[in-house]
């Protein structure tokens, strides 16, 4: 996603004035930044790491104990945030505490998670609200997020790593070219996040 089709995707939201419209892109934005699936979200917390933060992640893709447990426990990972300022940290703080607030159950989460789906980037896509030929979801800040990491210059092992994939094979379908920007929202730091990954 560009920059310019973000700021169109802005002016929508604000003409049309949608319940939860700007926390919708402000959950797009933080994504962009750490890569997190939706469903990471209702169980992410913040961590200090050194001089910055990290994000502590159960590792799932479903909304079911069997899909993320292991024999020790479940499935962890750990996002490095080193390379934001607290601009960006404060997104991603108010990101995780207004879903904690909004979802106080897990079903209460997957209908608001499917109402910005349907009523915010559903709708602004069908709408004229973006240039993109795809439809925007959570899924393409992810996308970008991948781009920015191949851009930033991170190998595909250290990619895998931050986006909780078991092996670089399985994150072949993103950051096609064809799905994403070159000109990112937000940046990346490669010789922080490559010190994060070699030390963890």
């Amino acid at each position: 996603m560009s920059l310019e089709d973000f700021s169109r995707l802005r002016e929508w939201v604000s003409r049309r004035r949608l319940k939860h419209g700007f926390f919708a892109l402000d959950w797009l934005r933080a994504t962009v930044l750490t890569g997190l699936r939706p469903v990471e979200w209702s169980d992410a917390s913040m961590l200090r790491y050194h001089s910055g933060w990290a994000l502590h992640v159960l590792t799932r893709k479903q909304r079911s104990p069997t899909d993320f447990t292991t024999p020790d426990g479940p499935a962890t990972r750990t996002v490095p945030l080193l390379a934001y300022g607290q601009a960006e940290i404060d997104l991603i703080q108010g990101v995780i505490g207004q879903i904690r607030q909004s979802c106080p159950t897990e079903q209460a989460f997957k209908s608001f998670w499917k109402n910005l789906n349907n009523n915010v980037f559903g709708r602004a896509s069908r709408e004229g609200g973006t240039t993109d030929s795809k439809q925007i979801t959570l899924y393409s800040g992810r996308h970008q997020f991948k781009r920015n990491l191949e851009n930033a210059g991170l190998s595909e092992p250290e990619i895998a790593v931050l986006m909780g994939h078991s092996s670089s094979r399985a994150q072949a379908q993103y950051g096609n070219p064809a799905a994403v920007q070159s000109d990112a929202i937000v940046r990346a730091d490669p010789s922080e996040l490559a010190a994060f990954l070699r030390a963890n």
